[in-house]
C-alpha cells in the first residue's frame, strides 16, 4: 500500500466510527413501544430506579424465530460438530 492511502484511511476511519454512533441514526418514529431517546440513548442520564426498581422483578423475554433457531443450530454443528458427540 502507498503511504497516502494509509494516511487517508487512518484519518477517515475515526470520522466514520464517530458518525455511526450519533443519535441522528435513532429517529423517534422507528422506536419500539415504550422506548424513547431518554430511555435508550447513550446521551441520556441513566435512571436506575426505572431499570432496577427495588420492588419489582423485571422480565426479559428473548424471542428467536424457528428460522433463526435452525440457522444457529446449523452454525453450531458446523463449528463444533454433531450434538451429543464428545470431543
Amino acid at each position: 500500500m502507498s503511504a497516502p492511502y494509509i494516511t487517508i484511511t487512518s484519518l477517515l476511519s475515526p470520522l466514520f466510527l464517530v458518525s455511526a454512533c450519533s443519535d441522528a441514526n435513532f429517529p423517534d418514529e422507528d422506536l419500539a413501544e415504550g422506548w424513547s431517546i431518554e430511555s435508550h440513548s447513550n446521551d441520556a442520564d441513566p435512571d436506575y430506579d426505572i431499570v432496577f426498581p427495588s420492588n419489582t422483578v423485571q422480565r426479559l423475554d428473548i424471542f428467536i424465530s424457528s428460522e433463526n433457531y435452525n440457522s444457529m443450530q446449523d452454525e453450531m454443528t458446523t463449528l463444533q460438530g454433531e450434538f451429543g458427540v464428545g470431543g
